[in-house]
């Protein structure tokens, strides 16, 4: 049988076709790279990457305002149907504006209004957009893929920067075990990271890792200024302000007028004006209760739309799908981000959401099951 007999309607292979699938709409897998793809691929490297900080002369440059214009421009301007915001309709898309909303709210009645409005509409409405954008501008497969190779690119080039440039500090490697990928793939994975470890990895890396073999004599355990302490705080913040928080980005500032430290300043002593370091901390006390639940939701709803789009593919087009590697290859990212943001303020990161973007573009090119509009008689 010809290729034409095996493949029904979308290109759905027969069987699939007939047990009721249909490609998500206006599916083109090999459409070439446009000028609005290029220019979402330079706000990945600009915004989550931030490459024009690492060399003094792109600095200069003003990239970050050059491609944010240059890339919405381009995109008032497309006549491309499948790249419509109505396209990128979907429950995480909804969370993330809420959380926007919850932002502004919170400027009026924050600790520092001034600060909190600058970082909304200043760095986190560029970061949302980014996420829409990337989420609209996804055709099929290969955009996704294009544009996950621009965030490899991105880390690389971070990475090479900090071996060359940079001491190197604390760092981890998780390996999770997804069946997409070929297990002398994950296992070589595993062995060149920890190879690369223990060439480049100085004795502070070391000592910092002989920690988690002692954590209780780690300052971060059993210090005032300590994550342990910090996070207890940010909970009082947030409990004391449940409603709308302490304010967008103000966490540092409540260090600083809320906590129970804060007294020291009158007396002359220095008190560092800590980030909340954890995410879910940070939220909570910067946008109240509202806030972290829209935030967990968040991430819950990630996780669900990578877990229904991975089902969709393995059925429709078997355990080899593309998608179905997409799928598992970005809720290992998202993993990674849940278990570094447990200890790191990112709950307003331009890596988080442009993996946010990447999972709803994943969702709206997935094949999935329709009702059939054939009745038995």
């Amino acid at each position: 049988m010809g290729a034409a007999g095996r493949f029904g309607p979308h290109g759905l292979p027969n069987g699939a076709a007939a047990a009721g699938w249909t490609a998500a709409p206006a599916v083109a897998r090999r459409a070439p790279w446009d000028v609005l793809l290029a220019g979402v691929a330079g706000m990945l490297l600009v915004t989550t990457w931030r490459l024009q900080d690492l060399w003094p002369l792109l600095a200069k440059l003003q990239l970050p305002t050059l491609v944010t214009a240059v890339t919405y421009l381009t995109y008032l301007l497309t006549q491309d149907s499948r790249q419509r915001l109505v396209t990128v309709r979907h429950p995480v898309t909804y969370l993330a504006v809420a959380i926007l909303v919850l932002m502004m709210l919170s400027v009026p009645g924050g600790l520092y209004p001034g600060l909190s409005f600058s970082f909304i509409f200043k760095d986190h409405i560029r970061t949302f957009l980014m996420m829409l954008l990337i989420a609209a501008v996804i055709r099929g497969l290969a955009d996704i893929e294009r544009l996950v190779r621009v965030q490899v690119f991105g880390a690389i080039l971070y990475c090479l920067f900090v071996l060359t440039q940079v001491q190197i500090g604390q760092s981890g490697r998780l390996g999770f075990g997804f069946s997409a990928l070929p297990r002398r793939v994950r296992l070589s994975a595993v062995a060149a990271v920890v190879v690369l470890m223990g060439a480049v990895g100085s004795d502070r890396y070391w000592g910092m890792m002989e920690t988690l073999l002692h954590p209780t004599q780690d300052y971060n355990f059993n210090d005032e200024a300590g994550r342990k302490g910090v996070w207890k705080r940010g909970i009082g913040y947030m409990m004391a302000n449940p409603i709308l928080g302490v304010g967008a980005n103000a966490f540092p500032v409540a260090e600083g007028m809320l906590s129970p430290l804060a007294e020291r300043q009158r007396l002359g002593k220095a008190l560092k004006w800590s980030a909340a370091h954890n995410s879910f901390v940070q939220i909570g006390a910067e946008l109240g209760v509202g806030g972290l639940l829209c935030f967990v939701a968040l991430l819950v709803q990630a996780f669900r739309a990578l877990r229904r789009a991975g089902r969709w593919a393995r059925q429709a087009s078997g355990p080899q799908a593309p998608e179905l590697a997409l799928s598992q290859a970005l809720t290992a990212t998202l993993i990674a981000y849940c278990i570094g943001g447990f200890f790191l303020s990112q709950a307003f990161s331009a890596f988080l959401y442009s993996i946010l973007g990447m999972v709803v573009g994943l969702t709206k090119i997935t094949p999935r099951p329709v009702r059939s509009a054939f009745r038995p008689t």
